[in-house]
């Protein structure tokens, strides 16, 4: 796959990078791996792959909290049974 530099290079476009790619945004023209590169409307950079989201740490914390609290539940049955025979 090449990159949205490559295919900015190979396009021979006049416009500067950053409005080339908002420009092929627009249109959908880039795959989403080129995505990581996307210009917000401020024309700040998002690095949107490496970003992490609050709903992505939310949904790993859960899934931590819940892990755990299998292991405690099953810690404490095992001392219970074991401490009544």
């Amino acid at each position: 796959m090449k990159s949205a530099n490559q295919l900015y290079k190979e396009s021979g476009s006049n416009l500067p990078f950053k409005e080339w790619l908002i420009e092929e945004q627009k249109k959908g023209e880039l795959d989403i791996h080129d995505r990581k590169a996307f210009i917000n409307a401020t024309g700040e950079n998002d690095i949107l792959m490496n970003k992490p989201t609050i709903n992505s740490m939310v949904n790993k914390n859960k899934k931590l909290v819940i892990g755990l609290g299998i292991v405690l539940i099953g810690f404490g049955a095992y001392n219970l049974i074991k401490n009544k025979s």
